[in-house]
């Protein structure tokens, strides 16, 4: 086994391992650190603290840092965000970029909390609050300087089972086709279906937009 696949394997295991002062320190779940595997952890004790430290380098070297983009003004639009704005301006009004979340929650749930939960993320993450013009002809993103995340809360009284499977599929679908505006944004909306106090069902519809460049944040 190779050092690289070793590290890979206490990855699956959630074994930690990293750099102290040049001392290689270790950090696994009970039970995990069988005498098995301390014995190849000394065996590639060498070799992983060479990894690190060749890492540590690259990491402390003289590359630029990445800053965030100014927020007062216009900016370039990355290649992904150009080439959805371009599909959108091609047929304005599709649905067909945006990416619906279903997810099911049991338990108490305070609606409130979980708005201000959002806005707090939105107002972290320039991409949940950027939206799309055209400035000297070239398209940009603009990035609004507070969250706006549209939060619909929907009390359904008691259903059947079925009936209210039929009506959260209904929801999803529905939301799942209601267009975004690239121009006016936001790009992120979300609706809490509550049919208990202790059981809702949460959509989160972002445009394809936001999913691009969040995962690169």
């Amino acid at each position: 086994m190779t050092t690289l696949e070793f590290l890979a394997r206490l990855r699956e295991l959630d074994v930690r391992v990293w750099l102290d002062n040049d001392q290689l320190r270790v950090n696994a779940p009970e039970g995990v650190l069988t005498p098995e595997l301390r014995a190849d952890l000394v065996k590639h004790k060498g070799d992983i603290l060479a990894f690190l430290r060749t890492t540590a380098a690259a990491q402390s070297s003289d590359s630029p840092p990445i800053v965030p983009v100014p927020t007062d003004q216009p900016a370039p639009m990355s290649f992904a965000q150009e080439r959805l704005w371009f599909l959108d301006q091609l047929t304005p009004g599709s649905s067909v970029y945006i990416v619906p979340w279903l997810l099911r929650l049991t338990g108490p749930l305070d609606a409130q909390a979980l708005h201000t939960a959002l806005l707090a993320l939105a107002a972290r993450h320039a991409s949940l609050r950027t939206t799309f013009a055209v400035v000297d002809g070239q398209p940009v993103q603009v990035i609004a300087p507070t969250a706006h995340v549209p939060f619909t809360l929907q009390v359904v009284p008691p259903l059947p089972p079925a009936e209210a499977e039929a009506l959260i599929t209904a929801t999803f679908h529905a939301e799942a086709q209601r267009a975004f505006d690239l121009a006016s944004g936001p790009l992120l909306r979300v609706t809490l279906l509550q049919f208990a106090a202790d059981a809702h069902v949460l959509l989160l519809l972002f445009h394809h937009t936001v999913v691009d460049e969040w995962s690169l944040a």
